[in-house]
């Protein structure tokens, strides 16, 4: 067994000559690379799920996620300008009085979502379901109060 340059392992093995074989020599020379490498982790080793599909340890989840939460561009990028809209909802709702006030930002919140070509989607159809609840609503008062308008 040889060690070459950057990790590389140069093993004397016989050549394989089946498909299990080659799949037992590719894990070998793996394996020594692994083992004799400085950084075992550096092709993100430790990080992968295994070969059988299986997930990565708990602890190993729990990191991934939080790196690529925390250091993730388009994570900061979606927390600045959701705070900034709910901001901006919060200073209009404050200037206008609105009875239940807190469902403004709320809406903020189930509209805007991370990414952007289906915020004005989501915004339209959540005006429309409104509207559409708003006319459901008032068709059923309109039918319970016997057409008065007012509640008996």
């Amino acid at each position: 067994m040889r060690v070459r340059g950057r990790g590389e392992v140069e093993l004397d093995l016989p050549a394989p000559t089946s498909p299990s074989g080659r799949a037992v020599d590719h894990e070998l020379r793996h394996a020594a690379a692994v083992v004799l490498s400085a950084d075992p982790d550096a092709a993100g080793i430790a990080n992968a799920d295994d070969r059988l599909g299986r997930p990565a340890a708990l602890g190993v989840r729990i990191r991934r996620a939080t790196r690529d939460v925390l250091l993730s561009r388009a994570s900061w990028h979606y927390g600045l300008r959701l705070a900034l809209c709910i901001g901006l909802a919060q200073a209009l709702v404050s200037l206008i009085s609105v009875p239940r006030s807190y469902w403004v930002a709320l809406t903020v919140v189930f509209v805007l979502k991370p990414d952007f070509g289906s915020v004005f989607s989501r915004a339209v159809q959540r005006a429309f379901g409104t509207a559409l609840g708003l006319v459901v609503a008032a068709a059923a008062w309109r039918s319970w109060s016997g057409g008065g308008g007012t509640y008996r």
